[in-house]
């Protein structure tokens, strides 16, 4: 039986055609994975099947969800079907959460209801031990709060599961058991439609694939058949920008291991004396408040150089970069910028040269006001004129169309406001970058093109760089270090 099938969908806003003549069908039991560039309209497809276009965009076709047949302008009509017809795993878990419920309590009021013992146990099944069942979702790293919305999907009755990038922000272990319960759930007869940058979910999927591209399907077939021989152009770069296919790097470790961490050795050199200490922990333990979560530890990031931070969701690489730039305090021990302790006066003087891209990019641009303004706001720092002036560069360099400046955070793709991020923050040229999964949300030949850019401005510029990922693949391409935290 058909679990979700579009004819003919298209997607319209402002006069512009985002979507034209999407038609996919996805019988119960079956999967398809939809991929495609970022901004190319993939979660405005899932948005519309779930009856979330926002008012200002308009959709043309018909969408059929198991015995249900609607027109794609009846968005209220699809909404009603949540629940008993479909159940959409959103690409921002955070913003999907309730915000003043612990995470247990979540899935515990969630129909049918459970108690606070079962509820725990449910959460146990996707890693969230009983401290996480206890967070709020702001205390929640943003593998956890994606793991405890997949708790909540998995709960539902639904035939058809429509997932909007499942797996982003889970480490390897975590991608790998999410991706296992989607084959379980497929191959319990639930339709499955999966929205992704990330090819390995496709290739551990298996079933159909579909390549979005120039607002159409320009490929679509077995998966198997699609990655080995693409026709698209979409695919083939896919491919291409496979980290494996980046050469060695030529970057060699920093002189420093702490002892309760791992890093794989290597016969590349040491850097030069050039690289200056930018930052540095010293006896650092971090947590939040007086809950420690790991430490003591003591390392410097180095002008110049790349290091990549990797571990299980959940573990802290976000709390030791928020402590790193004074977004926290330590619970002990202290962080030092250019040779200074972080105190008030550090922060407030050096504060500018300290940036951090965050893992969820709509939280950084102000929701009532067009992106470009927010950016003219740079002008306002020091140095903001040649800031601001730097910017049309940038969007070059990171593929960000110009046309975006005119939209709202909530009117672009989660790709496209990460690069918007990045375009923000690199304008103000800092010291040093804690990038916290900063390719999770971009499509392959992006995230290459934005990795290689973070690269190329620790070298090209001193910056030091904090890279917060999962993707050991691209970390060792481009990092001197790779510093594992081990799970506690």
């Amino acid at each position: 039986m058909t679990g979700v099938h579009l004819d003919g969908l298209g997607i319209r806003h402002d006069g512009q055609q985002l979507v034209r003549d999407v038609s996919l069908r996805v019988d119960e039991g079956d999967s398809l994975c939809l991929i495609g560039a970022s901004g190319s309209g993939k979660s405005l497809i899932a948005a519309a099947v779930a009856g979330l276009l926002p008012d200002c965009m308009a959709a043309t076709g018909r969408i059929r969800l198991h015995d249900r047949d609607l027109p794609a302008t009846d968005q209220a009509g699809l909404r009603a079907l949540w629940h008993s017809h479909t159940c959409l795993l959103p690409q921002e878990p955070t913003m999907a959460l309730a915000p003043l419920l612990r995470a247990a309590d979540q899935v515990r009021i969630a129909p049918p209801q459970l108690g606070w013992a079962a509820a725990v146990a449910w959460l146990a099944r996707f890693g969230l031990d009983r401290d996480a069942a206890r967070r709020m979702p702001f205390a929640l790293s943003g593998g956890m709060a994606q793991r405890l919305l997949a708790a909540l999907a998995m709960r539902t009755g639904s035939h058809v599961l429509i997932a909007d990038e499942p797996t982003k922000g889970l480490d390897p272990a975590r991608r790998a058991e999410l991706t296992d319960l989607l084959v379980r759930l497929r191959d319990a007869g639930r339709a499955l439609l999966v929205i992704t940058h990330d090819l390995a979910v496709v290739r551990a999927l298996g079933g159909q694939v579909a390549v979005l591209e120039d607002t159409t399907i320009s490929e679509q077939g077995d998966a198997v058949q699609v990655l080995s021989t693409p026709r698209s152009a979409f695919a083939r770069a896919c491919l291409a920008a496979d980290p494996s296919h980046w050469g060695p790097s030529h970057w060699g470790p920093s002189p420093w291991v702490p002892s309760h961490w791992t890093r794989p050795t290597s016969g590349r050199a040491t850097p030069g004396s050039r690289n200056a200490i930018v930052a540095e922990a010293d006896g650092l333990v971090i947590g939040h408040g007086r809950h420690w979560r790991a430490g003591p530890l003591g390392f410097p990031l180095a002008a110049g150089s790349v290091t990549a931070l990797l571990g299980p969701s959940g573990v802290g690489k976000t709390t030791l970069g928020d402590t790193m730039l004074g977004l926290l305090p330590p619970v002990a021990g202290r962080v030092n910028w250019l040779n200074r302790q972080l105190d008030r006066k550090t922060r407030r003087d050096l504060r500018p040269r300290f940036q951090k891209l965050h893992q969820d990019p709509t939280s950084v641009f102000p929701a009532d006001r067009a992106i470009g303004d927010s950016l003219a706001d740079l002008r306002l720092l020091p140095g903001g004129v040649e800031m601001v002036r730097g910017v049309p560069a940038l969007l070059d360099r990171l593929q960000v169309p110009a046309r975006l400046l005119d939209r709202r955070p909530g009117e672009v793709s989660g790709g496209e406001a990460q690069r918007l991020a990045l375009v923000r923050v690199l304008a103000t040229r800092p010291a040093m970058l804690v990038a916290d999964e900063p390719a999770s949300r971009l499509d392959a030949p992006v995230q290459a093109a934005a990795l290689h850019l973070l690269r190329s401005l620790a070298d090209e510029d001193d910056l030091a760089v904090l890279l917060i990922t999962h993707d050991h693949a691209a970390a060792a391409a481009i990092a001197e270090d790779l510093v594992t935290m081990p799970s506690r």
